[in-house]
């Protein structure tokens, strides 16, 4: 979970800076119409040629005017904060304008915060499961006392251990 959250933090980062990387974990469902729910969601990158126009704004060149209207669905949808505005001289693209500044050090923050939350609420879940697990395998007289004693010891400061360490990595980053 502490891997994850890196991964996510590093995600986030790059949420503020225009970066065609930005929208890489973007997949598209429906490009060609298919209204099957179950279809297979398309990566972005498949579908159009993603550049930075200017140091704010990310330039998606669709490859078919069948997949914009997805494309810009897909971006809006994938709660990165994201808006994209069809180019008017060129119909086949998206501007997407990214936030800068104190505005976006602000969405940075929240959006670092509540990642953090949800990891330290998954690790605290996940120690409730071994707590049960454990509890199980005692009644089955699988366990003595002692061993229980000490499995929920060990759990519990690597519980402590690992919401530590979300906490410093969400405060320094």
């Amino acid at each position: 979970l502490v891997e994850i959250f890196k991964n996510d933090l590093k995600e986030i980062k790059l949420q503020s800076s225009a970066h065609p990387s930005l929208l890489d974990s973007i997949h598209v469902r429906n490009a060609y119409g298919k209204q099957d729910i179950d279809s297979d969601a398309v990566p972005i990158k498949t579908l159009a040629t993603i550049s930075v126009k200017d140091g704010k704004t990310l330039a998606v060149d669709v490859f078919d005017d069948a997949v914009v209207t997805p494309i810009e669905n897909a971006i809006r949808s994938a709660n990165l904060g994201l808006n994209p505005v069809r180019d008017q001289v060129r119909e086949k693209r998206l501007l997407v304008p990214v936030a800068t500044g104190k505005e976006a050090r602000l969405q940075l923050e929240k959006t670092i915060a509540k990642h953090a939350q949800s990891t330290a609420l998954a690790i605290r879940n996940e120690r409730q499961r071994m707590r049960d697990l454990i509890k199980k395998q005692s009644k089955g007289g699988a366990l003595t006392k002692d061993a229980v004693f000490e499995a929920e010891e060990s759990i519990q400061k690597q519980t402590d251990l690992y919401t530590k360490e979300i906490a410093n990595l969400s405060s320094t980053k």
